[in-house]
């Protein structure tokens, strides 16, 4: 796992965010441990939440992803150790086409579509980092293997090209 600031903020974190939307929502509390513990091992440390996130869901009032995250902190080591310890909390046709390229980059470099999306996302100078959520853990190791990918100039050149909003 890379690292970055935040902004101007001074704190230091993983250049990817483990969104948390899901969290007793579509994943239940083992998954939604597994996810974070993987994530965690793997040295992420920035977690996106909101206790609005499942509120619409049948059976959901909103909070369900803070209550899995605050038992599981419960359930680690005190915050001086590595794991765990710097969680930020942050509140927080033509498309055919771009999907059609990404899959035909992801073919010739052997990764995924998500990969190389979340690739091109990280390349962006202005993002800290992008927002990847798990159901499982083989999701958040399919995100995860974005880390250090570096698309080339040709490759990001065409992506932002072709995403490019063209007003009528």
């Amino acid at each position: 796992m890379e690292y970055g600031f935040l902004g101007n903020t001074g704190l230091q974190v993983s250049d990817m965010c483990l969104g948390t939307m899901q969290f007793l929502w579509t994943t239940d509390e083992p998954n939604s441990f597994a996810v974070l513990n993987a994530f965690v091992e793997a040295g992420g440390n920035f977690v996106d939440t909101a206790d609005v996130y499942s509120r619409w869901a049948d059976g959901c009032k909103g909070g369900e992803a803070e209550t899995v995250i605050g038992k599981y902190r419960r359930n680690q080591p005190p915050p001086d150790s590595k794991r765990f310890g710097s969680v930020q909390k942050v509140l927080s046709d033509r498309n055919f086409d771009l999907l059609d390229k990404i899959e035909e980059i992801a073919r010739s470099r052997n990764k995924t579509a998500a990969q190389i999306s979340l690739g091109w996302i990280l390349a962006k100078p202005n993002v800290a980092a992008p927002i990847i959520g798990a159901n499982n853990v083989e999701q958040l190791k399919d995100s995860l293997g974005a880390t250090g990918l570096k698309l080339n100039e040709e490759e990001m050149s065409v992506l932002d090209k072709m995403s490019e909003w063209k007003s009528q």
